[in-house]
């Protein structure tokens, strides 16, 4: 589950974050601004980073945290096209100069940031609960299939966001239509939005929460001591 989740944040992140540089351009009218946004953006990604801890603290496990992250990210999302769309270039634009608009953009990137690392903390889980179901460790497995994931999925991300601009009726270096306008809202903000979704829906059958896998700790350490226990006691016989 968390594999075939990585791969759905992979793609979800490619068209999100290749998307933004169209929307400043086209739509907002703000390519020279682009930069002070996305630099903005940067550090609210960041610090999402380093909120990720209290939210696990917050909602008291690591899984309903990553969820409501993600239900929380999907919402911002969508109220992004919701405001842009009311709003028109104009407004947005205007909006974007550190207006509302641009206090939804950073806020959406501080609960983005806490969104993508969260894989930080559920695979090492994995492995730990892997190491309880199968009595061994395979750190090195999980982490290869997880850069697996990560690669398949950008590579698709970015492969997805030109099919749908394609689609779009978009030509580059060239005004585009309203059409083409509104077609680009919705591949940055509501397609997303709908696969941060699927991937929340997927995790609620992850199943593993943070009490289950410190039961699972407990029984690992206990073996983890009884098998040193036995070697200490296997190299003293051997010694004698």
């Amino acid at each position: 589950i968390l594999q075939i989740g990585e791969v759905l944040k992979q793609i979800m992140q490619a068209i999100k974050n290749g998307m933004i540089i169209y929307i400043f351009i086209y739509f907002l009218g703000l390519e020279d601004f682009y930069s002070v946004a996305m630099f903005a953006y940067t550090i609210a990604l960041m610090l999402g980073v380093f909120l990720m801890k209290p939210f696990i603290r917050m909602f008291r496990d690591t899984s309903r945290a990553y969820m409501i992250c993600m239900a929380s990210s999907a919402v911002f999302s969508i109220a992004l096209f919701v405001v842009c769309s009311i709003y028109g270039p104009a407004g947005a634009s205007q909006s974007m100069q550190f207006g509302l608009l641009f206090a939804m953009f950073i806020l959406n990137g501080i609960l983005s940031g806490a969104y993508y690392s969260f894989s930080n903390v559920m695979i090492p889980a994995t492995v730990d609960y892997g190491e309880w179901k199968n009595g061994k460790g395979q750190a090195g497995v999980v982490s290869a299939v997880n850069g697996f994931c990560i690669t398949i999925g950008a590579a698709l991300g970015a492969q997805i966001m030109g099919i749908l601009l394609d689609s779009s009726g978009y030509v580059a270096n060239r005004t585009q239509s309203d059409g083409t306008i509104r077609s680009l809202l919705i591949i940055a903000f509501v397609i997303p939005a709908v696969v941060t979704l699927v991937h929340m829906v997927l995790q609620m059958f992850y199943g593993l929460s943070d009490k289950r896998l410190e039961a699972c700790m407990v029984d690992v350490r206990a073996r983890r001591a009884e098998k040193a226990a036995k070697a200490a006691q296997a190299a003293v016989e051997k010694d004698n």
